[in-house]
């Protein structure tokens, strides 16, 4: 996000990023997020509700044509960006700590238990490709979005890996080898 919305807000990164041989402008996503960044520096606490902002009349009209294709966006083309401008920056703060660090959590957890690694690992790489994806693309919350489904799996995933025992053999066979009480 520091070199995606950075390239909205500062010359400084769009330069950096245009040296790496990078399009600093993300398909013309900066656009987008420069108006994003607006939004929410007017509505930083309470945000604009939601699927209150892009896709409204004021925003489609607002300037007319001269003033851009971006003001027709149909979302912030950032998950990060969406949820501060729905949410505000308490909603934002919220979704982080909910998709970033109690995941980042239970990973360290996960790995201190007996439970598969090969599955924690699965889990680790979905989780790590909804919250990168959400760079570039708004997906959070997104009702039909496989992405945001199987972030969410790999979230509930990473937090069972951290707190439950997997069982390894079946109840049947346990049963078997259990010795018999009179």
């Amino acid at each position: 996000n520091i070199l995606t919305i950075g390239c909205a807000m500062s010359p400084t990164i769009r330069g950096l990023i245009a040296q790496l041989g990078i399009d600093p402008t993300f398909t013309n996503r900066v656009d987008i997020w420069k108006i994003g960044a607006n939004a929410v520096l007017d509505k930083p606490l309470t945000g604009y509700g939601f699927q209150l902002f892009w896709q409204t009349d004021a925003m489609v009209h607002k300037g007319g044509a001269a003033a851009g294709w971006a003001y027709a966006a149909f979302n912030g083309h950032n998950a990060y960006l969406d949820m501060a401008i729905t949410t505000g920056l308490p909603g934002l703060a919220l979704t982080l700590v909910l998709l970033v660090w109690l995941p980042l959590r239970d990973i360290g957890r996960a790995e201190a238990t007996a439970n598969d690694p090969a599955l924690t690992r699965l889990f680790v790489r979905i989780w790590l490709y909804g919250i990168l994806a959400a760079c570039v693309e708004s997906l959070f919350f997104q009702s039909g979005s496989l992405i945001w489904f199987m972030l969410v799996v790999a979230i509930f995933g990473l937090h069972l890996q951290a707190n439950a025992h997997e069982i390894r053999e079946p109840a049947q066979h346990r049963r078997r080898m259990e010795p018999a009480h009179a």
